[in-house]
């Protein structure tokens, strides 16, 4: 995919998914070579837009919060 139309699909700038890909937010995007577009593989943006199967849930235990034993 390219840089626009991910951004449209994220609903993001263009600038920000060039950000987002020089930080490695998408596995295997590319610059086929310097000056070009960046080149997205689809299923990294899929990736990137669907909510994880199993939810993050940190347990009160791991905040040091509560009382002391």
């Amino acid at each position: 995919m390219t840089t626009p139309e991910v951004a449209e699909t994220i609903g993001v700038t263009t600038q920000t998914i060039r950000n987002y890909c020089r930080r490695g937010l998408f596995p295997g995007a590319r610059k086929p070579l310097a000056g070009s577009p960046w080149l997205i593989p689809t299923e990294a943006v899929d990736e990137f837009v669907s909510p994880p199967e199993e939810p993050l849930v940190r347990s009160s235990r791991s905040r040091g919060r509560g009382r002391a034993a």
